[in-house]
């Protein structure tokens, strides 16, 4: 399912940027650690500050994509319409008794309510993002 891909994708994209962050946080600590006027890589005393201002940025990302969020809403979407898609199939709960054309009619009904509840909480996740990026005022 589309969702799932989507969630999987934004999981791994978080975990990637999290351990470049982890290796590049402590690559900056060894190299400013009070050896840095000692130790230079290549001849060049600005590996340090590179790094440094490599892992405030992808910190910076990771808080405004804000990818795990994203997968999280996105798995709990697919894992939803999963448990209608079988619950429609078995005929069971709120499809017990229906019509196949009526079996097809709500399915079709809760998906689209389902897909409209994951908009909406991927509009809140987008709105904190912005209102996190602009100061309020008063």
């Amino acid at each position: 399912m589309l969702n799932g891909f989507t969630s999987s994708h934004n999981r791994r994209m978080y975990f990637a940027l999290q351990m470049i962050i982890i290796a590049s946080s402590l690559f900056v600590g060894s190299l400013t650690s009070g050896l840095t006027s000692q130790i230079s890589i290549l001849g060049n005393h600005w590996i340090a500050p590179a790094f440094s201002l490599i892992v405030s940025f992808l910190t910076a990302m990771v808080t405004l994509l804000k990818p795990r969020e994203k997968g999280y809403n996105l798995q709990q979407t697919a894992d939803a319409i999963e448990y209608e898609i079988s619950c429609a199939n078995k005929r069971i709960y709120s499809y017990e008794g229906l019509s196949d054309r009526q079996v097809y009619t709500k399915l079709a009904q809760e998906v689209e309510k389902l897909r409209n509840e994951q908009r909406k909480r991927q509009q809140q996740l987008e709105q904190s993002s912005e209102d996190k990026q602009t100061p309020h005022e008063n």
